[in-house]
């Protein structure tokens, strides 16, 4: 039985870059936790041109500034908690669609007041 794509996730909630970018990796190798697969940008192009789609959206793993795109702009990350857990200094985004499939982001920064000196 063949596996799901959703079966391909990249290394998680808490790293700032897919596995994929930080190794340069081609085909399928999981990811450090040993939890996942990460997968090539060669991946992500057979997989749209396959499924006849522009682009795949994600979300769930941290990205600095609130989007980041992969493999020539075919598959986006979207993050929408700013400042995730307390440990990141994340901006959040929000991605809309329009009728004609054209994407935009709003990014949302989250400032942090200290009340007192550290």
């Amino acid at each position: 039985m063949p596996r799901s794509a959703v079966d391909f996730y990249f290394d998680g909630p808490v790293s700032y870059r897919p596995i994929t970018q930080r190794t340069g990796i081609s085909g399928y190798a999981p990811n450090l936790r040993g939890a996942s697969y990460g997968f090539g940008e060669d991946v992500l192009m057979q997989t749209c041109n396959r499924l006849g789609v522009d682009m795949v959206a994600r979300a769930h793993q941290v990205v600095q500034d609130g989007y980041e795109f992969f493999g020539n702009r075919r598959l986006v990350t979207v993050f929408s908690a700013p400042h995730y857990c307390g440990q990141f200094d994340n901006a959040a985004a929000i991605m809309y669609v329009d009728d004609d499939l054209v994407c935009s982001f709003q990014v949302r920064i989250l400032h942090l007041f200290r009340l007192f000196p550290l």
